[in-house]
């Protein structure tokens, strides 16, 4: 039986990978190679043949070798991003709403001047929670090897998640046809774009900041922070 690892091996070169990691797609794709030769033994093919057949399944090992890079590299930038933005951004989110939750009786109603009527109401304990709560997303994803951009987005992320949805909504809000007028429709949604989106988000920034301002200290070729 041909040795189908060093076939491989020979072939595909240098990934540009972890050694490791090169060692486990060898033996992953010899053994692909290895079953194609079975099978194709076990169809009445001659040893020769059956190799010869099996050799010939990859016509082009460098532009194989650059698709296996290229899925690879995805692979590892999403791994990366689901540690240092997802993960952060979702136990921002779950924060940001639990304690929306718990504190949902203690309301401040700003009332419109113009119009002598409530124009939008917000949780004054929530909001000032709410640094609390963008600090730590930004401090996790910091953790995480996250840089200033993901840590940012991190612990804005509900609050970007409130803004994409109302910018979606304006067009509804433009198109509905409904007995409301038009002008109390664009206050109403002025005035909850800014209780659940804009001020929320000031809040968010507000502890966000302090963790993308400070530039993350990579560790030096001793292994100690410089």
């Amino acid at each position: 039986m041909p040795d189908w690892p060093k076939f491989v091996k020979d072939r595909l070169g240098s990934l540009g990978l972890d050694p490791r990691r090169e060692a486990e797609i060898v033996s992953e794709l010899a053994d692909h190679h290895a079953d194609l030769f079975e099978e194709a033994r076990h169809h009445g093919f001659p040893e020769m043949e059956a190799e010869a057949r099996v050799a010939g399944q990859v016509s082009d090992w460098r532009d194989f070798r650059r698709e296996i890079r290229r899925a690879k590299r995805e692979e590892i930038l999403m791994n990366r991003r689901n540690r240092t933005l997802w993960l952060p951004g979702l136990i921002t989110s779950i924060l940001f709403i639990g304690l929306l939750r718990i504190l949902a009786m203690h309301m401040i109603v700003v009332r419109d001047a113009w119009l002598n009527r409530p124009a939008f109401g917000f949780n004054l304990p929530w909001i000032l929670a709410l640094p609390i709560v963008g600090g730590l997303g930004a401090f996790v994803s910091r953790r995480l090897a996250g840089n200033r951009r993901e840590s940012l987005l991190a612990g804005l992320f509900p609050a970007a998640v409130m803004c994409v949805v109302f910018v979606a909504l304006f067009p509804l809000i433009l198109l509905s046809d409904t007995y409301l007028p038009k002008t109390f429709l664009l206050h109403a949604y002025v005035g909850a774009f800014l209780a659940d989106a804009i001020i929320p988000g000031v809040a968010l920034l507000a502890g966000t900041l302090p963790f993308t301002l400070v530039r993350r200290q990579e560790p030096t070729a001793s292994g100690r922070h410089p």
